[in-house]
C-alpha cells in the first residue's frame, strides 16, 4: 500500500459464526443464541 491509500474489509456474520463464538467465548447470553421477535441475533463485541 502507498501513503493515502485505504484498505476496506467487510464481512457479513452468519448465524453459525455467532453460535460458534458464543461457544468459545462462553458468552451465551440469550440475545446471542435466541432470535428476537424480528428474527435477529446480536453479534458479540470484542
Amino acid at each position: 500500500m502507498k501513503n493515502g491509500q485505504r484498505f476496506t474489509y467487510s464481512r457479513t456474520f452468519q448465524e453459525e459464526d455467532i453460535f460458534q463464538f458464543a461457544t468459545i467465548s462462553g458468552d451465551n447470553g440469550k440475545h446471542h443464541i435466541e432470535k428476537d421477535e424480528q428474527g435477529r441475533l446480536m453479534v458479540q463485541e470484542l
